[in-house]
Parts: C-alpha cells; sequence; structure tokens
C-alpha cells in the first residue's frame, strides 16, 4: 500500500500552488464569467498505470486526453484539457484534490496545470 502522506502532501503543495497561480490570474483578466481550458499533465514510466489513468479519466470526464512516450526522458506522458468552464479558487482546489487522488491511486506522476487567458 503506497503511503497516504504523499497524497496529503501532494495536494497541500498543489492548493498552495493553486492561490498563487489563481491570484495571477485574477490579476491578469481572469473574471466571474471568464471560461478558460486548463492543461494538466500526468507522467510514468510504467505505460500500464497511464493507461489505467487514461480509460478513468475518459470514463469520469470529457476531457482531450493523449498518451505519448517521450523518448528523451524515457517515460510516459498523458496530457490533458478540460473543457472551458468558469472557476473560482474553491473549484480549482476541489479538482486538484480529485487529479491529485487519480493519480495517486493509479502510480503516476501529476505534474501540475496551466492555463491562458
Amino acid at each position: 500500500m503506497r503511503d497516504n502522506i504523499k497524497l496529503k502532501e501532494q495536494i497541500d503543495y498543489q492548493i498552495k500552488m493553486n492561490k498563487i497561480s489563481f491570484e495571477k490570474l485574477l490579476e491578469n483578466g481572469l473574471s466571474d464569467t471568464s471560461k478558460i481550458i486548463i492543461d494538466f499533465f500526468y507522467y510514468s514510466k510504467n505505460e500500464k498505470s497511464l493507461q489505467k489513468l487514461k480509460y478513468i479519466l475518459y470514463e469520469e470526464t470529457d476531457y482531450d486526453i493523449e498518451l505519448h512516450l517521450d523518448i528523451e526522458l524515457e517515460v510516459w506522458v498523458l496530457t490533458g484539457q478540460t473543457k472551458p468552464t468558469k472557476i473560482s479558487l474553491e473549484i480549482l482546489n476541489q479538482w486538484i484534490e480529485w487529479m491529485c487522488t487519480v493519480w495517486y491511486n493509479n502510480w503516476c506522476d501529476f505534474d501540475g496545470w496551466g492555463t491562458e487567458l
């Protein structure tokens, strides 16, 4: 069984980063009516882990998802995008907790998220 402390640490770190990123988005024009697309990234040396994660994300979400091998880094990478959506810091934190839990349960690494306004 994996160490739940690692999951908690990752969620806490991502929520801390969410606050910083969300403040930057507000500074750059994010409003209550803005819809953004969130890009996200997972990686693993184990293709099967990401194949399983890809299946879960297809079943649970409407995200656009791609899986490929990064030959230079010798890791499998799953990239994805949400559909355009309105966000708040609270919604972003709930989303990040779910995304971290999904990676944790599938033995891969969540490498974060990004967006553009």
